[in-house]
This record gives structure tokens, sequence and C-alpha cells, in this order.
């Protein structure tokens, strides 16, 4: 091998990153994926009643990847997300008013490098269920 040859082959571009097979998603509310939340107070979020985390992964497909998370089908907009104080996500309500019922679902989108998009959503069907009681 001639030393151009050499000088080319050192530089030469990674390969392309390769797939791990199709892109999936999924997301729960953990541990129970419970859909009903009875709630105290005019704002707080779940975990700190009592109730759990967010979970959500992706796996397949072609880094890099981009990923979001919503709140879906909630027109007053009081629902959210917020950290737990511990380093994982869960759902955050704010401004109810005693008796108040919301609801909604979690939309986890995720997108890989080469542009292919997945959702997931929990519940599969129908709508998480906040009531704030006292």
């Amino acid at each position: 091998m001639s030393g151009t040859g050499l000088v080319a082959a050192a530089y030469s571009p990674p390969p392309p990153p390769t797939s791990s097979g199709p892109l999936t998603c999924w997301v729960t509310f953990a541990p129970h994926a419970d859909v009903t939340f009875n709630v105290s107070g005019a704002s707080g979020d779940l975990s700190a009643q009592g109730y759990g985390i967010v979970q959500a992964d992706y796996s397949g497909g072609i880094p890099p990847y981009t990923d979001s998370m919503t709140i879906q089908n909630d027109p007053s907009g009081k629902l959210g997300f917020v950290d737990n104080g511990r380093g994982a996500d869960t759902i955050s309500y704010t401004g109810f008013a005693l008796n108040e019922v919301e609801g909604g679902w979690i939309n986890y989108r995720v997108t890989d490098g080469a542009g292919a998009t997945v959702t997931a959503r929990f519940p599969v069907t129908g709508s998480l269920s906040i009531t704030r009681t006292s």
C-alpha cells in the first residue's frame, strides 16, 4: 500500500449509524398504571399525593433521538409534568376548585435520526381522571 493509501484509510469517515430494529416507544404511569386519582389541594403533583411517576422509553431506530411528552385533551390547561424531586417526572395539577375533575392522556413522541416518528399514549384508550376531593 502506498503512503497516500494509508493516509486516506486513516482519515475515512466513520460508518453511518445502524438501526437496532424498528423504532418503538411506550409510556405508562407507574407503579400500577392507575388512571383515576383523588387529590387534595388546589395545586400539587400526583407523586406527592402518593400515586407515582410517569415512565417512558424507546428502542430501535437510528440515533440521534428527540422525544417529547405532553398531556393531550386537557382543554383547561391545568395538567402538566413536574420533577418529583427524585429525578422522575410526575403529573402536576394547578388551580383546581373543590370537586373539580380534569382529564386527558399522556402522549409520548419519539423521532430518530432518520426521521422515523412513533407515538405512545397512556392510557391506551380513555382518559386519566383527576378529582380534587378536599
